[in-house]
Order: C-alpha cells, then structure tokens, then sequence
C-alpha cells in the first residue's frame, strides 16, 4: 500500500518487545503479490498468532480479518501493496479486528456476516457498512458458505487467485475464520500448543469441538465445504494448509 496520506496499516501502537509481526507472500512473487499473510503475536510464547490476509483481485485489494500490524509489519505491506485496499472482509462478527481503523484511514468499508443462530451472542462492536450473507454479492469475487460455528457470524469464504505468468493458474483458496486452522508458527507459541505441529485443526483454542454446542450442525455444515473444490485452506490463526485439504477435512470431520 502506498504511504502516501499515511498508512491505511498503521499500527496506532509504540513497538512492544512481544509483539510481533510476520508478512509472507503466499502466491505470486514479492514484485507481484496475489495473496499475501501477515500474522501478529501478541505475547510470545503464550498465544498463538491473529492471522490476516491481502489478495489481490480485479477489485482491488481485499483484507480479511484484519489484524493490527507492528510498526515494521506495517512498513513491509505498504511495500507490498501499493493501493488503497478496496473492502475489510470478516469471517465473522467476532473478528472485526483493525477494519475500522482502515476505514477511518482510507474508507474502506467493511464488510461483515449477517449473524445467525449461534451459541454466542452478536459480537460486532462496531458498525459494518454491509452485512453480507450466503448466496450473496461480496467484493473481489468471494463467495460466502455460512458455517455452523460458535460465533453467530461464521462463514467461509471462497476465492480463486487470478492467474499470472508468475505462478500456478487459479490456485482456489478457503478462507476458514476461527473454524479451521493449520500449524502455530512453533516459535511465537507456547511449546505445549495444541496446533504445534503441521495438521489441520479445529478452533484457535483446544476443545473446539467439545465446546460447541450443536457438533451436529457443525459436522453438516463442514460436509458442505467438502463439494466445494479447494487447494488451500487459511484459517484466521494458523498458517495456510494445503497438503490434500480437502482429504484432511474430511478426515477431521469424521472425529466430530
């Protein structure tokens, strides 16, 4: 993003010696990035990560679940992306994270889930500009799959990256929330963390599944994502997994 007019990833926060602020290209090359990660430790070695995430669509930029970037992890996305994002796009109402403040920079609206039935109440502590909902139109060419999950917003969203000379043709991305999540960077979390090791998981926090409410609903709601064709699942608190995703998913459902 350009830091002309200020840095629509502005932390707001002096550097703290536990935070931390990690930028990957995903897909594309650093000169032209499709997908980009960017993962935030809060307190080393205690937490696991917030992980957001940029593509690059015929759009514009689009965020989802923002989170608040370091100073330096600020500076290496506005090498990265030379724009002003186009949308904030939230898996859920419980992940509203920095959009606002990107708003307030750069009115980016925000985009998030219409709330259904869930265990948790409504979480939104802000105002989305839309609410978008299954079937619906969403910025970027995403699509919406509403999830069973425990926050009543919980959907995944579904995007393939554009093809360039540069790297895979149309490499189709899940992006899962809290639902699904890949390995901790082992080195920002604790070393008894549950997702330590490469895996595909359930939740940012052990006992996902034991403490949802209705693990029937989620079963069948995860059993839709399985016709859904996909390469690389990215949740929001994990790095992306694409070893057989599909195959992984399905054997994770069958623990349910």
């Amino acid at each position: 993003m350009s830091t002309t007019g200020g840095d629509p990833i502005d932390p707001g926060l002096e550097a703290e010696p536990s935070r931390e602020t990690r930028v990957a290209v995903v897909l594309g090359t650093e000169a032209e990035p499709l997908l980009i990660r960017y993962c935030t430790c809060v307190r080393r070695g205690i937490y696991g990560t917030a992980d957001s995430y940029a593509l690059r669509t015929a759009s514009g930029w689009i965020l989802v679940d923002p989170a608040q970037p370091t100073p330096a992890g600020a500076e290496r996305l506005a090498r990265l992306i030379d724009e002003r994002p186009a949308a904030t796009v939230l898996t859920s109402d419980g992940h509203e994270r920095f959009g606002y403040a990107v708003r307030e920079q750069w009115g980016t609206p925000v985009w998030g889930p219409r709330p259904g039935e869930a265990q948790r109440d409504v979480e939104y502590e802000g105002v989305p500009d839309r609410q978008y909902a299954e079937g619906g139109p969403l910025p970027g060419g995403l699509r919406a799959v509403k999830v069973a999950g425990m926050w009543r917003g919980d959907h995944a969203l579904l995007w393939t990256a554009p093809a360039t000379p540069a790297g895979p043709d149309g490499v189709r991305v899940l992006f899962s929330g809290d639902v699904l999540n890949g390995q901790v960077e082992p080195d920002l979390s604790h070393e008894a963390h549950f997702r330590r090791e490469p895996g595909l998981y359930f939740g940012a926090r052990p006992g996902y599944v034991e403490r949802h409410a209705d693990p029937a609903a989620l079963k069948a709601s995860l059993e839709r994502l399985l016709r859904e064709d996909f390469d690389l699942i990215a949740g929001a608190h994990g790095r992306p997994y694409g070893d057989h995703p599909r195959e992984a998913l399905a054997r994770l459902i069958e623990t349910i």
